[in-house]
């Protein structure tokens, strides 16, 4: 099984392999590949955008699966959160999950 991750951030990959490696013996491969959107999403769906993004563009020929993962910010009732987001692609299917959201100090935002 061939496991495609689409960033070479180490911790983002760690992350993958961690998981994964827990329910298949797989190759893991991390490909640096576009997001398609901002440098800095700037709200939840285009941050899920950007993660399903890297997940097509990560899954090459001979990839069993493909990974993408990827972290922006929303805008929630005037407070700034910080979001996550991860798409999975097999050749028949496209899977999204979010993660949770955290408030940003003012400082930051």
């Amino acid at each position: 099984m061939k496991i495609i991750i689409g960033t070479k951030n180490k911790a983002k990959v760690q992350a993958v392999q961690t998981i994964v490696s827990q329910f298949y013996d797989a190759e893991f491969v991390s490909l640096a590949v576009p997001s398609g959107v901002s440098e800095q999403p700037m709200s939840s769906e285009e941050t899920r955008e950007g993660a399903i993004h890297r997940a097509r563009h990560a899954f090459v020929e001979g990839a069993t699966m493909a990974f993408g993962l990827e972290g922006g910010v929303t805008l929630v009732e005037g407070q700034l959160y910080i979001c996550n987001w991860a798409a999975l692609v097999t050749k028949t299917a496209t899977y999204t999950a979010a993660g949770t959201q955290s408030p940003l100090p003012l400082t930051v935002a």
